[in-house]
């Protein structure tokens, strides 16, 4: 008796800590990574479209071929349309929260690439080789605002898609009392 009661806490010491990680992993994908996967396809196939040279400088396409360089930026589009379509993430409770998360999650990638300037002198972009401070400051303050508006999107399109399943049992219990 007592191995049954040791496995009946142990699942739910498990069941706890997955229903956090799966709470945690939802919040991500709407607030982090359905923004900068849609993000990072759209700017990067708009600056190639305007000039391959903003994205890779032409000796990066003697190191790596292009066709990687394209699937690297498109995949993350396409995989998270999928996910968003196929699978019920839990919407963030709070939208404030969610924002900050967000803004906080861009301002530590933006830290890191103005270390990495500042330490190396090379931008990790070479777009920002080519225009002034202000101009980088301007386009990643519309990157941030740009982000959160994603996010927005992405808890819209989960909300959309999936508010089926979340009102089924309520036009269920309404058939019933038909």
């Amino acid at each position: 008796m007592l191995t049954i009661h040791s496995y009946v806490n142990l699942f739910s010491i498990l069941t706890s800590k997955i229903k956090f990680l799966t709470t945690f992993r939802d919040i991500l994908f709407h607030t982090i990574i359905f923004p900068v996967a849609i993000l990072t396809s759209l700017m990067f196939w708009g600056l190639y479209i305007i000039n391959p040279e903003l994205v890779m400088p032409s000796w990066a396409y003697q190191q790596i071929p292009g066709w990687i360089n394209h699937v690297t930026h498109t995949y993350p589009f396409i995989t998270v349309i999928l996910e968003i379509i196929l699978t019920k993430h839990e919407i963030p409770s709070s939208m404030k929260k969610a924002t900050l998360l967000t803004l906080t999650a861009f301002t530590g990638y933006i830290l890191i690439l103005v270390h990495f300037y500042l330490t190396y002198n090379v931008w990790l972009y070479p777009i920002f080789h080519y225009i002034s401070t202000i101009t980088t400051i301007s386009i990643l303050m519309s990157t941030a605002v740009l982000m959160v508006i994603l996010s927005n999107i992405a808890i819209y399109i989960s909300k959309t898609i999936h508010s089926s399943s979340f009102s089924l049992s309520s036009s269920t219990k309404y058939k019933k009392n038909i």
